[in-house]
């Protein structure tokens, strides 16, 4: 008898990596929803803390070569601020990644003003699914390895960045508790893991035959 099981499939972020997330954003016409994009994965950042960005947040290390960003951050109902690395200007993408953010930050009219201040957690959110679409990905079902079409959403590019930064160019876990602005190592634990059970986002169901 044939027996169906239904998945909750989750991308793997090791299947998306950073050339693919810059293809995506070079694809986005909408010069504000780019930067927006691209900052949300060099960042790693919630979407509620890159909306409270503003433009004299952001600083250029020449020495390290590194973008830093301050970020207003609430968590457990207290506000504090982290500032932390977002690109590293020698890596050829996350340099042309950093020059579409840079480019839309020269038409914000002063240091004190926010970035993306007509944009609100909702609006950015659906507007950046519904110019993104689908991306392509894969999972792995019962040790079997498959491609499929996943519609996006904007915290991927959160997980996408840990993975980037564990697996990729190797941080310890403390300097991504650090970056992400966790209390404890599950949760990075759970961005960094690129098994599909592990991925704490959301996915699509998909029934299994067997």
């Amino acid at each position: 008898m044939s027996v169906k099981r239904r998945y909750r499939v989750k991308p793997d972020p090791e299947s998306i990596g950073c050339k693919q997330i810059f293809e995506l954003g070079d694809s986005i016409d909408d010069l504000e929803l780019r930067a927006l994009y691209f900052f949300l994965f060099l960042s790693g950042a919630r979407i509620t803390e890159a909306l409270q960005v503003k433009k004299g947040d952001f600083g250029e290390d020449k020495d390290s070569g590194w973008v830093h960003v301050k970020l207003l951050t609430l968590k457990n109902r207290i506000k504090y601020f982290r500032t932390l690395p977002i690109a590293d200007l020698r890596d050829e993408v996350e340099l042309m990644m950093w020059s579409s953010v840079s480019h839309f930050l020269d038409g914000v009219p002063s240091m004190g003003s926010k970035v993306w201040p007509e944009l609100t957690r909702f609006s950015a959110y659906h507007t950046l699914e519904r110019v993104i679409g689908c991306i392509s990905t894969r999972a792995v079902l019962d040790k079997k390895e498959f491609a499929y079409k996943l519609k996006f959403h904007p915290h991927y590019l959160r997980h996408c960045r840990g993975y980037d930064l564990r697996k990729v160019r190797g941080y310890d876990v403390k300097a991504l508790m650090d970056w992400f602005g966790h209390t404890g190592p599950e949760m990075v634990i759970r961005y960094v893991d690129s098994d599909w059970r592990q991925l704490a986002v959301r996915g699509v169901s998909v029934i299994v035959t067997g």
